[in-house]
């Protein structure tokens, strides 16, 4: 929902750090830190941008307090953690990779497993 309602910058930021307390098609309630960002424009912005990208108005509305729970920030970094995980394996299980470790009697550095960059 983030990406697709275009966030970005402070409000990506505070969108992905908070906490999520009722996430329906009308109404979204965030827990967050700070009570500096719980009003104002920055608010009023992201509840645009929501209601932009869902076609509909959207009820934001913050809650401040300890995020003490799961993210979106925790969910994307788990995200990409697993998806980081699933390269190296693939990488690992490679019939031409087995066969160049084992002539060579090596290892896989996993640190040096980069996707494939299909831009150039």
């Amino acid at each position: 929902m983030i990406d697709g309602a275009g966030l970005a910058g402070p409000e990506m930021s505070l969108a992905a750090g908070a906490q999520v307390l009722v996430l329906t098609p009308t109404h979204v309630k965030l827990r967050i830190k700070s009570a500096a960002f719980a009003a104002g424009s920055i608010r009023e912005s992201i509840a645009a941008k929501l209601s932009q990208y869902m076609g509909h108005p959207v009820y934001l509305e913050f809650d401040v307090g300890d995020v003490s729970s799961y993210t979106v920030a925790d969910q994307k970094r788990e995200e990409r953690d697993t998806a980081r995980r699933e390269l190296i394996e693939t990488f690992k299980e490679n019939a031409f990779v087995k066969e160049v470790v084992t002539m060579f009697n090596g290892v896989v550095d996993e640190d040096s497993v980069r996707p494939i960059n299909n831009d150039n």
